[in-house]
Order: structure tokens, then C-alpha cells, then sequence
């Protein structure tokens, strides 16, 4: 009951499903957006506001590199600095 979709997918020897991966990278996503972004003003208001674009938009729905960018803009969020934390993360 507690073993990942990730892990029984990978016994199998099949990739984990397109929605578990876009999952995974938003919230990686996220995470570095806190990091950079969350801790200036202990809010994380820019953090907010990109959350808000995210779900006003549907962006889970229609996830691509615009709806992602245009999240970052509305937000003041610099994406190469998310993209490189990402990368740096792994993902």
C-alpha cells in the first residue's frame, strides 16, 4: 500500500506514466522555485504567484514549456536559474 507507482513500474521494466513524470518535475519545479524565490521575503510571494498562474491556467492540463514560461514572467521568476537548480537536482 505505501510502494510508489514509480517503483512498481520500474519492476515491471516499463517507464512510469507521462502524468507521474510531469508530477514529479513540477514538484521539483517548485521546490526549486522555494528555494530561490520563497526565502526573500519568508511568504514566498513570487512561490504564490506562480502556484496561482499554474492552477488559473490549467497548466497541469496543458503542461509545456509556454505555460511554464509564462508562469515564470507573470511571477518575476528567472527560469534558467529554476532550470539549473532542476538540473542540479537531478531532474
Amino acid at each position: 500500500y505505501c510502494s510508489s507507482p514509480t517503483a512498481e513500474t520500474s519492476r515491471l521494466g516499463e517507464p512510469p506514466p507521462k502524468e507521474l513524470k510531469l508530477s514529479e518535475e513540477e514538484s521539483l519545479r517548485r521546490i526549486c522555485i522555494w528555494k530561490h524565490y520563497g526565502t526573500d521575503d519568508d511568504i514566498g510571494v513570487k512561490w504564490w504567484d506562480y502556484i496561482k498562474y499554474f492552477i488559473s491556467k490549467n497548466c497541469r492540463k496543458t503542461f509545456g514549456a509556454n505555460c511554464i514560461e509564462d508562469a515564470y514572467q507573470v511571477s518575476g521568476i528567472d527560469g534558467n536559474v529554476i532550470d539549473r537548480c532542476i538540473e542540479k537536482s537531478g531532474g
